[in-house]
C-alpha cells in the first residue's frame, strides 16, 4: 500500500516538475518557498505564473500567500519562486505540501531557500529581526515520509544533523549586517498551529531551546534534504509569541515592512550560491 501511494506521489511530482521546466525554459537551479508576506529575491525578466496554472500545485488559502509561481535568472541561474506556500492547518497532506520542492529538484534544482514569518521567543529577539535557522523541533509531526515508501523520494532514515547549510546561512548574516538589520542564527520550532501560542507552550518551547515559532518550513526542510538539496531557511520575526492580541493580518503587515531588506539578504544567498558554483 505503502508503495502504491508513493508510486501515484511519484508520477504527480514529476508532472509538476515537467510545467516548472517548460514554464522555466529549462532546467532549475535554485528554488524558493516564501511565507506569510514575505518578499523574494531579485529576478530578471521575471515571469509570473498562477499555482492554478500549474497542474499538481495545491492552491494556498491563507492572507499573505499569493499563491503565484514567479520564474527568471538570478546572478546566471535558474529559479522557480513559490509565493506562498500550503500549511498542515489547512488540511493538506505532508505530501501536497513538500509537492513544489520535490517537483523543483525533479526539475534539476539543487538549493532549496525557504522564509517564514514567526513568533520571537528568545528575549533577544523582536518584531522585525531576521533569525537565520540554525537547527529546528519538529514538534507538528512534518515529516512527509510517514506512511511513503522508502526510497522513492530519498532515504526514509535521514541524518538531520548539519541540515543548514553554513555557507548559506553566513552569507545571510553578512548581508544582515552590512545592511544594519538585526540579524543572527537560531532554532525554530514547528507547530501545527493554526492557533497561536499561549503562555505556557512558549515557556515549554523555551525550555526546548527554541529562539522562534512558527507553522512552515519544517516539512519542505525535510523532504529537501532528503532528496540531498542544500538548504537556507529565515524567519522574519513578526511578533512576540505568547504576546495578547496577535492577529495573521499584523504578522503579515508587520513582514511586508522588511521586505526590501529581505530581498537584499536572499540575493545575498544567491549570490553566495552561484559564486561557489563558479569555483
Amino acid at each position: 500500500m505503502a508503495r502504491e501511494k508513493t508510486a501515484g506521489e511519484e508520477r504527480m511530482v514529476g508532472r509538476v516538475a515537467a510545467a516548472l521546466r517548460r514554464l522555466a525554459g529549462g532546467k532549475l537551479d535554485l528554488c524558493f518557498v516564501l511565507g506569510s508576506g514575505v518578499s523574494g529575491p531579485t529576478l530578471e525578466d521575471p515571469k509570473v505564473v498562477p499555482v492554478e496554472d500549474v497542474p499538481g500545485l495545491a492552491v494556498p488559502s491563507v492572507p499573505g500567500h499569493p499563491g503565484e509561481v514567479r520564474f527568471g535568472r538570478a546572478k546566471g541561474l535558474r529559479v522557480a519562486v513559490f509565493s506562498g506556500r500550503c500549511h498542515l492547518y489547512e488540511g493538506y497532506t505532508p505530501a501536497q505540501i513538500v509537492r513544489p520542492v520535490r517537483a523543483a529538484a525533479r526539475a534539476g534544482a539543487r538549493v532549496l531557500c525557504t522564509t517564514n514569518a514567526a513568533g520571537g521567543i528568545s528575549e533577544w529577539l523582536r518584531p522585525w529581526d531576521f533569525l537565520v535557522v540554525g537547527d529546528h523541533l519538529d514538534l507538528g509531526a512534518g515529516d512527509p515520509a510517514v506512511g511513503e515508501a522508502d526510497g522513492l523520494f530519498g532515504p526514509r532514515f535521514i541524518p538531520m544533523a548539519g541540515a543548514y547549510d553554513d555557507g548559506l546561512a553566513n552569507a545571510a548574516i553578512e548581508a544582515g549586517r552590512r545592511d544594519r538589520v538585526s540579524i543572527s542564527r537560531g532554532v525554530y520550532a514547528f507547530v501545527r498551529g493554526p492557533a497561536f501560542e499561549t503562555a505556557a507552550e512558549v515557556r515549554m518551547l523555551r525550555s526546548f531551546g527554541a529562539d522562534a515559532v512558527g507553522m512552515s518550513t519544517v516539512p519542505e526542510v525535510l523532504a529537501a534534504r532528503r532528496l540531498g538539496l542544500l538548504v537556507f531557511a529565515l524567519s522574519v520575526i513578526s511578533n512576540r509569541a505568547g504576546a495578547p492580541l496577535d492577529s495573521h493580518e499584523k504578522v503579515v503587515d508587520h513582514v511586508r515592512s522588511r521586505g526590501p531588506a529581505v530581498t537584499r539578504v536572499l540575493d545575498a544567498v544567491v549570490a553566495s550560491y552561484a559564486e561557489g558554483e563558479k569555483e
